[in-house]
């Protein structure tokens, strides 16, 4: 059956509607409608607006073409033939009570300007309708109402168009009165985002290099962070670089999803902020980017035409009036300057007409004249010129105004307190394009001090002529008669010019030096260096205080400080010598003084010394003396029995004097060493119980040792002897007990650590220092702590020796040694002794005790002594013992008893002999007998003997010890004890 007739056209829906099954509807086939609707169908299809109807009870679907781009999207062509309530509750939300109401007979309804989000172009976008529902009248349906028709008409336009015109009024309100470029900006960025409904906006500046973006004032509603700040314009992200120079604006929808940006730059554009949509509008001037107004969105943003143009006119606008405040602020500016600087010039500025009428005046000028403004015009301000200068002022004024010359003179002026001062008056003509006058400018400035400085510097003039004659005759008289030598010399060293004061101090005459060379009157040993400071300062140097002498006429020498400089003229030069006669002389004197000082004081103290020592060794003399009387008494009584306790005193006076002399051996550095390598932590280790029980318990003992690996070359009794005594010491400072600390370290000592230590050389030590927390010492005792005998102890409690003997013993092992004491603050000892390297320390072997019964085997022994009684009683000590010996007084006879007797075992020498001495002896018996053992006995080992010895070599100091003695005597013989 063909379609009716009202359905013959329609377009795209009129077929819809025509191919439709209408059964399975109420309505049935088109050819049964009923005729209210077919009329309203056949209106809908033919009207170009977009029209709806909603049909029946069901409210029936129907829509036009127009209709299509309106509908939601997905919804065509399902929406043809639907009933309302099942397009889905978002359409009936929006239209069923409309519908409901026009279909109960209620009348239709009118919405204008309804803003409804519309898929359009693929996103949604905000479009406003205005639209009505409208009976479609049916007298056979219920209220006589049969379907609604709905009509439709977007007002999009008309809306923004509204929008936009109220916001530029509302913007135009807002700037209205602002005179800053950065409240201008921050309103016009602030207004424009909030009606954008965007997250950012504001103005980036382009310097004049095109490197930098400032960002002085923008606008964010807090989800983007404010970009206020510079920037390069690589980290600005200019990226349209031609656009912007061209004056086209960049619209970005998303920049995440734009194809200028590859994912370092949208990651560089996002560390600002997620920024998606963007809309940059660029200012040029000149070819050149100058300003950029942004608008930044946190969300993907599909920009309008509309939107561009509003940002546009929005940011000229107010590019244009930033430009005009800042105009404006650059004027009021530049018055302000001009104004100041009118005011505060120190010059006074004025104006007159052609005619040479004054038209303004400073106010400075008013103040310092004190006149009034109207007084000040015209010709008034002639009152106040000095009478004197009136006449020659006013010509010159006049001719100025008659030529067109500038205009300058100096005058006075009479100040408002009436006193005259000196100015300066300039004036300049201001001409048209015509060359006539139109204006005067000029300035009157203060010349007052010039003048009085002119007057002063005439004076002064004046003055420095009488001045100069002075110096003159003052330089003269040095020149004449200074005994100091001042030379022009030549080239070749002759005097070319030479002070008669100077030459009078040799003896001769300007003109008898004039005619000799400096170096002809000097030593002939000093005559080289003579030369070469002559070339030094020919070659453009200089000399200062070259130690100089020159020969007299009457062949005496003179001592001189001798400076030379070039001269003006090549080949000369200045010489001024110093003479230094009298005081070499002085400082001769003064040298012998001191030498008789110190003879003086070195008397002084081996007075002391041996005053001590007499004193000490007398006592320990007595002791033995009165021990050895009794002994002998009580034998000659026949009570021999009794005679032992008092050759114990004996024997005890002579211990007391062999530790006397060795304390004396250690100070004076000469005391017999037997050094071995020794591991310092290890000996203070060992010594820790000793000396917890030789200072008692009231002091604790702290050690803080290294644990190094180093070891030193020293005697260990002699380094415990040391540690010890300084213990002693540190216990007698902290009377009320205390802490004593034992330290070692590792270090290594430079020439500049060592300065003024003597041999002491730069390497590697180990320091060991005993601290204590006691009484410390005064600067005045620490001074004095190594002097013999010296002791702040009760009489009686020190011998004043420890000190001084350790500090022998230091530096004997090549050490030095420091104290660090203050009052209250306790002391610090520290002493260094070199690191050995070499062997490691060997294990000590025990002492073999001689045997009451010990047989010398018939082995033969060498005795050196050039001492009879001593000689004589150790030979007889070996011969006791069962040994053959030999006995010689010197070198000579010793090596001629060892060549007549080749067989010999052992040699026993002294070492402080007539001739050879005991080293001597046996490095020359070893030349011929290399294994033969070698026992040097000596009080006194002066510089004959080193710090080691060759294996087989030993030494024993006097006096000794009767059972030490043979028993290194039979350990190096190889006698086994019986």
């Amino acid at each position: 059956m063909p379609a009716p007739a009202f359905l013959a056209d329609g377009g795209e829906m009129g077929a819809r509607i025509r191919v439709h099954d209408w059964s399975a509807t109420l309505l049935g086939p088109p050819h049964g409608w009923p005729q209210p609707l077919k009329t309203m169908v056949r209106l809908m299809l033919s009207s170009p607006l977009p029209m709806a109807i909603y049909w029946g009870p069901d409210l029936i679907h129907f829509y036009n073409d127009t209709r299509i781009a309106v509908l939601t999207p997905g919804h065509h062509p399902a929406a043809l033939g639907k009933k309302a309530r099942e397009r889905g509750a978002y359409v009936w939300d929006l239209i069923g009570a409309k519908l409901t109401s026009v279909m109960d007979g209620q009348g239709g309804t009118w919405t204008q300007n309804q803003l409804i989000p519309t898929l359009r172009d693929g996103h949604i976008q905000d479009i406003y309708w205005t639209y009505s529902f409208d009976p479609i009248d049916d007298p056979d349906a219920p209220n006589g109402v049969g379907g609604v028709v709905l009509s439709l008409q977007e007002t999009t336009g008309i809306v923004l168009h509204a929008q936009r015109l109220a916001f530029r009024l509302d913007l135009q309100q807002g700037l209205r009165g602002l005179n800053d470029p950065a409240d201008i900006m921050l309103v016009a960025a602030e207004r424009l985002g909030r009606f954008l409904g965007v997250s950012r906006c504001g103005y980036a500046e382009i310097d004049t290099t095109g490197e930098m973006a400032v960002v002085t004032r923008d606008w964010t509603d807090g989800s983007l962070p404010s970009m206020v700040g510079s920037y390069t314009t690589s980290a600005f992200k200019l990226d349209f670089a031609d656009d912007y120079r061209a004056g086209q604006a960049v619209r970005i929808v998303d920049t995440f999803a734009n194809g200028h940006l590859d994912a370092a730059e949208a990651a560089a554009i996002s560390s600002r902020g997620p920024i998606r949509g963007r809309l940059d509008i660029p200012f040029s001037q000149n070819g050149l980017l100058v300003g950029l107004f942004f608008v930044h969105d946190i969300v993907p943003r599909h920009w309008t035409m509309d939107d561009e143009i509003l940002v546009r006119d929005v940011a000229e606008h107010t590019w244009s009036t930033v430009a005009a405040a800042r105009a404006q602020a650059a004027l009021r500016d530049a018055e302000d300057e001009l104004r100041y600087a009118r005011e505060l010039n120190p010059q006074v500025p004025w104006t007159a007409d052609p005619a040479g009428k004054i038209i303004g005046f400073s106010l400075r000028g008013l103040d310092l004249t004190g006149l009034s403004d109207a007084y000040a015009l015209g010709e008034g301000w002639m009152r106040v010129l000095h009478p004197d200068d009136r006449a020659a002022l006013t010509s010159g004024w006049m001719q100025a105004i008659a030529t067109g010359a500038p205009f300058d003179i100096e005058h006075r002026i009479r100040l408002a307190d009436g006193s005259f001062r000196w100015v300066r008056s300039r004036a300049q003509p201001r001409r048209d394009a015509d060359g006539a006058i139109l204006r005067w400018y000029g300035f009157t400035e203060n010349i007052d001090d010039r003048k009085m400085a002119e007057t002063a510097l005439r004076a002064l003039n004046a003055n420095l002529e009488a001045q100069v004659d002075v110096r003159t005759a003052e330089r003269d008289a040095v020149w004449l008669h200074s005994e100091d030598l001042f030379v022009v010399h030549r080239i070749d060293g002759t005097y070319r010019t030479v002070n008669p004061g100077g030459a009078a101090a040799l003896g001769y005459k300007v003109d008898e030096l004039n005619a000799i060379a400096f170096g002809a009157i000097s030593p002939p040993e000093d005559r080289a260096s003579i030369a070469a400071a002559f070339d030094h300062v020919l070659g453009g140097g200089r000399i200062r205080d070259f130690d100089l002498r020159l020969r007299a006429k009457d062949g005496s020498y003179r001592h001189y400080s001798w400076s030379a400089i070039p001269g003006a003229a090549p080949g000369i030069i200045y010489s001024a010598c110093h003479d230094l006669t009298r005081r070499k002389a002085r400082e001769a004197e003064l040298h012998a003084v001191e030498e008789q000082l110190r003879q003086a004081q070195k008397m002084e103290v081996v007075g002391q010394l041996t005053g001590g020592l007499a004193h000490d060794l007398n006592n320990m003399l007595q002791a033995t003396r009165l021990g050895l009387d009794l002994a002998s008494q009580r034998i000659e009584q026949g009570r021999a029995g009794a005679a032992p306790p008092f050759i114990d005193a004996a024997g005890r006076g002579v211990d007391r004097a062999a530790a006397l002399t060795h304390r004396l051996l250690a100070f004076a550095r000469r005391q017999t060493l037997d050094s071995k390598p020794v591991a310092v932590d290890s000996l203070i280790g060992g010594m820790l119980d000793l000396v917890q029980r030789t200072i008692g318990p009231a002091i604790m003992v702290r050690t803080n040792l290294c644990d190094g690996e180093w070891h030193v070359l020293a005697d260990p009794s002699q380094l415990e002897n040391a540690v010890l005594n300084l213990a002693i010491n540190a216990r007698d400072a902290m009377p009320d007990g205390g802490l004593l600390t034992m330290a070692t370290t590792e270090v290594a000592l430079t020439a500049a650590d060592l300065a003024g230590n003597g041999a002491a050389i730069p390497g590697d030590y180990v320091a060991i220092a005993v601290t204590d927390t006691g009484m410390g010492m005064t600067d005045d005792v620490l001074t004095r702590v190594f002097e013999p005998f010296f002791t702040t102890k009760a009489p009686g409690q020190g011998t004043g020796l420890g000190l001084s003997q350790i500090h022998g013993f230091v530096h004997q092992s090549g050490g030095i040694m420091q104290i660090d004491s203050r009052p209250e603050h306790g002391t610090t000892v520290r002493f260094v002794l070199p690191r050995y390297i070499g062997a490691e320390v060997a294990a000590e072997m025990p002492v073999p005790q001689a045997g009451n019964n010990a047989d010398g085997g018939g082995r033969v022994i060498l005795l050196v002594e050039d001492v009879d009684v001593v000689r004589t009683m150790t030979a007889e000590i070996l011969h006791d013992q069962g040994y053959t010996v030999l006995e010689a007084s010197d070198g000579s006879q010793a090596l001629r008893l060892l060549a007549d007797h080749p067989q010999c075992d052992m040699l026993i020498t002294d070492v402080g002999l007539p001739g050879m001495n005991g080293r001597q002896i046996a490095d020359t018996a070893r030349e011929h007998w290399p294994e033969l053992p070698v026992l040097f006995i000596t009080g006194y080992a002066g510089l004959a003997l080193h710090k080691t010895f060759p294996p087989g070599m030993e030494v024993i100091g006097k006096p000794f010890n009767l059972d030490v003695f043979l028993a290194t005597v039979q350990r190096m013989a190889g006698v086994a004890s019986a």
